[in-house]
């Protein structure tokens, strides 16, 4: 009689736990839907980084060689993150700013953001006004814990061939990668395709101009499915 109820209790849990697991991926699959829509009507909002901090700490001890190479090293970074988005990132507009005016873009205060043109200097004439906007930057993709699920397959167990149910879970942290964030720098979650792995957080012109058109694509293809 025990052995009995332990197991229907048991069924009703696992039964209990795949419905919220079904229901929290058909939620990310309708928020996910909704965002790709946005976006295509809205715009991106690409942070740069600078490392003012650092090159300021140099100079501060006279350490000026230093500093100079970082600065011109994240200069080209920047300025090829911008040429890449530029020539082949054609899913939305793409808007460039400095990681200093985050706070502005948190709160949407558009007349105080500073963008960036092309040779990163600030230019007054670009005022993008969208109704939505995501944000991007380089950065480390971080952790998504949720588990969903998958279907089923058959394995061997003790008593002969069982189905079983399979659950997948959401990427890897801590790999570099290109990564769509909300307004609010939030990373974005699957089924979006929110991010472009880089393997490294410095790459060079030409795998930078690739991540742009393969994010691209991604996006496109996502957009058609929805």
């Amino acid at each position: 009689m025990l052995k009995s109820l332990l197991t229907a209790v048991f069924i009703l849990c696992f039964i209990h736990s795949n419905a919220q697991i079904g229901s929290e991926y058909k939620n990310r699959r309708i928020r996910s839907a909704e965002q790709i829509k946005k976006l295509k009507e809205g715009a991106l909002f690409f942070r740069l980084r600078t490392r003012d901090v650092q090159v300021e700490y140099l100079r501060k001890y006279g350490r000026h060689d230093e500093a100079d190479k970082i600065e011109q090293k994240r200069y080209n970074m920047n300025v090829n993150i911008i040429d890449a988005f530029n020539q082949y990132f054609s899913f939305c507009p793409v808007y460039f700013f400095y990681s200093k005016d985050s706070k502005y873009v948190r709160q949407a205060q558009f007349d105080s953001l500073v963008f960036l043109d092309s040779g990163l200097v600030a230019n007054p004439a670009i005022r993008p006004n969208p109704t939505y906007y995501c944000t991007a930057e380089f950065g480390t993709v971080k952790a998504d814990t949720a588990r969903f699920y998958g279907g089923t397959k058959i394995i061997e167990g003790e008593d002969g061939l069982e189905e079983r149910p399979v659950y997948t879970t959401g990427p890897d942290a801590g790999f570099k990668a290109i990564i769509i964030q909300s307004d609010q720098f939030i990373q974005l979650v699957k089924p979006f395709p929110f991010y472009q792995r880089t393997f490294t957080a410095t790459p060079n012109r030409k795998r930078i101009m690739g991540f742009a058109r393969k994010l691209n694509a991604a996006l496109f293809e996502y957009f058609d499915t929805v």
